[in-house]
């Protein structure tokens, strides 16, 4: 039996305002996944809040499964996902060029975290 992927509903104010997950590549490393709702995106101390309910759940999500990468991609037509991957921590690795089913380039980024 192949293990459920671990993934996160982060809900704000009884709305939901993302979802997201890693699929665990190997021991101590991984591929996040995250989608917003609009609801995220919304101006304000809303806004700011929903983010850091999304970033505990990317923080515990690390934490629990011990990763020392993770990894994500963003699409280089989406600079609002490129400054929310920075801001949970993520530094830019590269361009993965034709990665989109739709051929748009992506950059890779990764967060390292070191495990005593």
């Amino acid at each position: 039996m192949i293990p459920t992927p671990p993934a996160f509903t982060a809900i704000f104010d009884d709305k939901i305002v993302g979802v997201g997950g890693m699929i665990i590549l190997w021991d101590g490393v991984g591929e996040m996944w995250l989608m917003l709702t609009a609801d995220c995106k919304r101006e304000g101390i809303f806004g700011i809040v929903a983010f850091q309910a999304i970033r505990n759940k990317v923080d515990e999500l690390i934490k629990d499964h011990k990763m020392r990468r993770v990894q994500c991609t963003v699409r280089v037509d989406f600079p609002q996902a490129r400054k929310m991957v920075v801001a949970l921590g993520f530094k830019l690795e590269g361009l993965m060029r034709e990665y989109c089913p739709d051929g748009c380039d992506v950059w890779l980024y990764a967060r390292i975290t070191k495990w005593e």
